[in-house]
């Protein structure tokens, strides 16, 4: 069997993954059931499920059908803000290096807003939607950039520190989600790093199969990390509340130091 690809999870906390061309659902324990809907990737404010297709990026609504949202990108990792935004790290030729972050508006219309030459991982918003991060998946960091007021990039910097194993020289870093807290969760060779808002990583969640490929945060009650590893995918419950781009802002605590 495929390895699960393209984990999402949808406003009621169910999660998909694609497999071998196909959708499915988790449904249970080792279970999943298909589905006849595209695979996506996040969800933005309006509800509809966002992806990119080729070079473009793609919605489809409660309707079924699939709309064109934006064309010229060249597919990868994307995060849906609140207000309707959404950032997408570009791939380039299939080599996973991407030439760019952009952002997309409700408009439709599309802006470069970071050039990095970056094997951008995974992005992800802060609970506030004041911070953008993304994971470099060739090095040890998770840059962080301030969100500015029309939805631009600034000040990016190399913020989270991930571990890696002896065996490599990168943290492997691919998909990530926050929490209504602010800690930051992101899927690695070493498995599931959790990381405080001051850029620590406070723990490390062993996965069954060596290192970790995605994760969200789902359930009935938004408390279950799912996680991508190898051909399978795994839940672990947790004392937390999940928090995806598309909610309604939440300012979590200061950072304890």
């Amino acid at each position: 069997k495929k390895a699960p690809e393209n984990l999402a999870v949808n406003k009621g906390g169910e999660v998909f993954f694609g497999a071998g061309g196909k959708t499915y659902k988790a449904v249970g324990e080792g279970q999943s059931s298909e589905v006849d809907a595209p695979t996506f990737q996040s969800v933005g404010s309006d509800g509809r499920h966002y992806f990119v297709e080729g070079n473009k990026l793609r919605a489809v609504g409660s309707e079924g059908k699939s709309v064109v949202v934006a064309k010229g990108i060249k597919g990868g990792v994307l995060a849906c803000a609140h207000n309707g935004n959404i950032y997408v790290a570009e791939e380039d030729g299939g080599k996973r290096r991407s030439n760019a972050i952009w952002l997309v508006k409700p408009d439709g219309s599309k802006h470069k807003v970071d050039d990095a030459a970056i094997c951008w991982g995974g992005i992800a918003l802060s609970p506030d939607q004041t911070l953008l991060y993304a994971s470099d998946s060739e090095s040890h960091w998770v840059y962080s950039y301030q969100i500015q007021p029309d939805g631009t990039l600034a000040h990016g910097q190399k913020y989270y520190w991930l571990h890696s194993p002896d065996t490599a020289d990168d943290s492997g870093a691919r998909g990530m989600q926050v929490d209504s807290e602010g800690r930051l969760y992101v899927a690695t060779r070493m498995g599931v790093q959790v990381c405080d808002q001051a850029g620590r990583v406070n723990v490390i969640l062993p996965t069954p199969a060596e290192g970790a490929e995605s994760l969200v945060i789902g359930g009935a009650e938004f408390d279950t990390v799912f996680v991508q590893a190898g051909n399978k995918l795994y839940k672990r419950k947790l004392k937390i509340k999940g928090f995806a781009g598309a909610d309604a802002p939440v300012k979590p605590a200061a950072p304890r130091l």
